[in-house]
């Protein structure tokens, strides 16, 4: 038997239910995030993503769905909701980012790929020699890319000697960005 599909009401992407919010009108009018899914009513669905979320407040996406008003506490609920499904350190983050696929390891690649235009973010590890230092900084403020310095970046990447690793997706690199800044 196969999953319902829904669609996202800003990409329209579309995928199983699981993969998204759910903002529901029910019979008497009242319009409210529910995040189990489950309450009745005409439901519109919005990606689990921060640019859905975002592009939905700024649109009304949702209230055009629904054909109805909708608060800025529903939007507030969305963005909530997503904000707590994320990974709360920077370490669990990274790792999501390396098996996506969004990484570059290495001094050398990392400069490659920054020249590129390809690197949105660097993080070199606090105890990195000098001299990579000094060519991944170079790097970074030729072509204006963001740099954090975490201590234990080799172990947090699963690869000890890495002292260097670049990330190639943006909303992994705010993300980490925010994230090392406050820790």
């Amino acid at each position: 038997m196969n999953a319902p599909v829904r669609q996202c009401a800003v990409c329209r992407l579309r995928g199983e239910k699981d993969q998204f919010f759910r903002v529901v009108r029910t019979p008497e009018g009242r319009v409210f995030f529910d995040p189990g899914n489950r309450s009745q009513g005409r439901g519109v669905y919005i990606c689990r993503k921060p640019d859905c979320i975002r592009k939905a407040r700024q649109t009304d996406a949702v209230g055009r769905s629904l054909k109805s008003g909708v608060s800025a506490q529903v939007y507030a609920d969305l963005a909530g909701a997503f904000r707590s499904q994320q990974p709360a350190d920077w370490k669990s983050l990274l790792g999501f980012c390396i098996r996506a696929g969004k990484s570059v390891f290495g001094a050398e690649a990392v400069v490659q790929a920054v020249s590129k235009g390809r690197v949105k973010l660097i993080l070199i590890d606090c105890d990195a020699a000098q001299n990579t230092r000094s060519r991944v900084e170079n790097a970074a403020k030729r072509w204006g890319v963001s740099m954090r310095t975490p201590d234990g970046l080799g172990a947090a990447a699963g690869k000890p000697n890495c002292k260097c690793l670049g990330i190639t997706d943006i909303q992994f690199a705010q993300s980490l960005s925010r994230l090392i800044h406050e820790s």
